[in-house]
């Protein structure tokens, strides 16, 4: 299964591998940033922009349908109605954890 990143968590991602590498700088434990070099500070990610598809009326009631006995018909029930992305719906389905 292939999971599409959203451009927020790589920014995320970035910003917290950035604090860890000074913080190792600071603690002595490397020398410098790797990806740092002379007047340059900043390392960008590059997120293309993607289209968001959303269900139409039709779709979101062909979804619950096909979903109806199903362990997970809530999920998808909260889902739809309150826009729920795909990574808070892995969070539900895992506990929360």
């Amino acid at each position: 299964m292939r999971f599409l990143i959203g451009a927020r968590t790589k920014q995320q991602c970035l910003g917290t591998l950035k604090q860890i590498l000074d913080d190792a700088v600071e603690d002595g434990i490397i020398e410098r940033v790797p990806f740092r070099t002379e007047g340059r500070r900043r390392l960008k990610v590059r997120v293309e922009a993607r289209e968001m598809h959303i269900l139409d009326e039709k779709q979101q009631r062909k979804v619950v349908e096909s979903a109806a006995g199903d362990r997970y018909e809530a999920l998808w029930v909260v889902a739809l109605a309150t826009g729920m992305r795909l990574g808070e719906r892995f969070w539900v389905y895992a506990g929360g954890k």
